[in-house]
């Protein structure tokens, strides 16, 4: 019988009319394991407040649309705490390890690498991204990214040839 295809192997569904599962994302362990290991604690002190009034200008959200734009969510929801131990060892229950020693974990031959797109000139996204970058890259995640002028990012949008996007409005 012929070797069933790697689990994580590079997606060939980019621009489908019909989305599939990511390869690295599919797995609720992987997603959880990257909101643990996001300090966004310290994105929102450093990037949505102001050193001069301590004011915040964002909120912490359990979905995807924030509490501080509807009241679509759950306030009884409580954030994952950021906790890079906890986000490696679920990495390992999902299989994913640093087995050639270069920091970067992998699964059935794939390093765990993948691209964040956001919008180039917002300093504010380029420097949560780096933060994340570096939050991943603690628990072996190698995250690169890559900026783009808006058209070119949505047209990306679009044609869902994209692994992961910070953006926003």
């Amino acid at each position: 019988a012929p070797n069933p295809e790697p689990a994580v192997q590079p997606r060939k569904s980019k621009g489908s009319p019909r989305p599939t599962p990511h390869p690295i994302f599919g797995d609720t362990r992987v997603r959880t394991a990257l909101s643990m290991a996001i300090d966004i604690d310290r994105l929102v002190k450093d990037l949505f407040s102001s050193p001069t009034t301590g004011a915040v200008y964002a909120k912490r959200s359990v979905g995807t649309v924030s509490p501080a734009n509807c009241t679509a969510h759950a306030e009884d929801l409580a954030p994952l705490s950021h906790d890079p131990s906890g986000a490696a060892a679920l990495l390992t229950g999902a299989g994913w390890a640093d087995k050639n020693g270069d920091g970067i974990i992998e699964k059935q031959g794939y390093p765990f690498r993948f691209t964040l797109l956001t919008y180039a000139g917002s300093p504010r996204r380029e420097l949560a991204a780096s933060a994340i970058q570096s939050d991943l890259q603690a628990v072996g995640i190698d995250m690169q990214i890559e900026l783009l002028e808006p058209m070119a990012l949505n047209e990306r949008l679009r044609t869902r040839e994209f692994d992961a996007v910070l953006g926003g409005w």
